[in-house]
């Protein structure tokens, strides 16, 4: 039975980054950073909005849109391109090894973040469709009536 031991690596060799590796980290953070202000100005409006609910007395500006627009950017804006920024940094240091492509990596956080604006506006500047739920036992009816 043989043993093989893997070499130890210095930490002051692996702390020298490859920049475009750091770049790539800062993209996804910086967008993170970004949809994290859009995401908090919505929701000083949200929080306005239940002090003074006349602040701003525009249909598209109301509570029940501007939460929709608050949830959903801090959610899908800020939380998944920090996760996804993180978990990309976090795996490639701890397995010492670099990424195949930078290509890839670096469309991916653009792609979805500037479909998501254009969703933003269209919720709150679309009405929204009152979607009325009932039980299923309220929409069950009697033979013969």
């Amino acid at each position: 039975m043989s043993t093989t031991f893997v070499s130890k690596v210095r930490v002051q060799e692996f702390l020298e980054e490859d920049p475009a590796f750091i770049r790539l980290i800062y993209q996804y953070l910086g967008w993170a950073a970004f949809w994290l202000l859009v995401g908090t100005g919505a929701g000083l409006l949200v929080s306005i909005k239940f002090s003074y609910p006349d602040f701003l007395p525009y249909s598209w500006l109301s509570f029940g849109r501007l939460r929709m627009v608050h949830t959903n950017t801090v959610f899908w804006g800020w939380t998944s391109p920090a996760m996804v920024g993180l978990c990309l940094y976090v795996v490639a240091r701890t397995s010492r090894v670099r990424l195949y492509s930078f290509t890839l990596p670096r469309i991916a956080p653009c792609t979805p973040r500037c479909r998501f604006l254009p969703v933003a506006v269209l919720m709150v500047a679309v009405p929204a469709v009152a979607v009325v739920w009932q039980p299923a036992t309220a929409m069950a009816r009697p033979a013969g009536r």
